[in-house]
């Protein structure tokens, strides 16, 4: 999708920061906002969706540690606590920067089940509102 856009034969295109923040740098895409609630660190002038259209779910990519339903509640809490402690450590935090995201900290295991079970409902009424169906 990247070398369509580039070579001009897309206009727009949803990707990664990751990905996009070499050729912004280079000048050969220009970033025109990003899909989080807020504007993202490292490019502070870059404006995000929801600032232009005020009814825009934020789209924001997670990655979720998951464990087997079985799995002891204090050994679920312990990685849980040591997760989060690893994701504030300075270090952790400027390399997740660098490869273009962030974190707000592990959460807990009941507000990561409570975020799933809201973005399951969120996607449910996007795909509705478009009549997207199973297949």
């Amino acid at each position: 999708m990247l070398q369509d856009l580039l070579a001009g034969r897309t206009q727009l295109t949803f990707t990664t920061i990751g990905v996009l923040d070499p050729l912004r740098k280079a000048g050969k895409l220009r970033v025109l906002a990003v899909t989080s609630g807020k504007r993202f660190p490292t490019w502070p002038e870059v404006p995000t969706i929801s600032e232009t259209l005020r009814d825009y779910v934020n789209i924001v990519g997670i990655g979720i540690l998951v464990a087997p339903s079985a799995t002891p509640a204090d050994i679920v809490q312990r990685l849980n606590r040591e997760i989060d402690r690893i994701h504030k450590e300075p270090e952790v935090m400027q390399r997740f920067l660098a490869l273009g995201m962030t974190s707000s900290g592990a959460g807990t295991p009941q507000s990561i089940a409570e975020f799933m079970r809201a973005e399951r409902e969120n996607w449910d009424k996007m795909l509705t509102g478009v009549n997207v169906q199973p297949q």
